[in-house]
């Protein structure tokens, strides 16, 4: 999926693009899949070009406002799956903080059973016409 331009700005909690997940089972259903399981997990990708990527929001299924996974501004309580690993570019949080003019990859997982799965997710910034980025929501993977 591409984003669109032009939405997100520094002082405000808009974002440039947001998308709600459906899943192929009933709410009842993923409650009983997360009930039986000793774990769960959902990444969330974003591949980005000659662009900052300021924020990243999740929902979950209770629909409740969740924290920012990560966000530039307000230091959010989670990072990129490279900064666990110490193998983002230029030591960021996240590849695409780098604002390099080439393609990028940053993954997101969550494994907080509270927080999946997720709902919907929404990404911030993609400001300029010369900024790309594409979003993928994994598939809710439990054990």
């Amino acid at each position: 999926m591409d984003v669109c331009y032009g939405c997100f700005r520094k002082n405000d909690r808009s974002y440039c693009y947001g998308k709600s997940i459906t899943y192929g089972l009933s709410e009842s259903q993923l409650k009983k899949l997360k009930a039986v399981s000793k774990s769960c997990r959902q990444t969330i990708s974003w591949d980005c070009y000659s662009q900052e990527m300021l924020t990243v929001f999740l929902q979950s299924k209770t629909n409740q406002s969740q924290p920012f996974y990560y966000s530039y501004y307000n230091g959010g309580p989670s990072k990129c799956d490279c900064s666990k690993t110490g193998t983002c570019l230029k030591k960021k949080v996240c590849n695409c903080v780098a604002n390099q003019k080439k393609w990028l990859h940053d993954d997101i997982t969550i494994t907080s059973m509270a927080d999946l799965p997720l709902t919907k997710v929404a990404f911030g910034d993609v400001n300029d016409s010369r900024e790309k980025g594409k979003v993928r929501v994994g598939d809710l993977v439990c054990m």
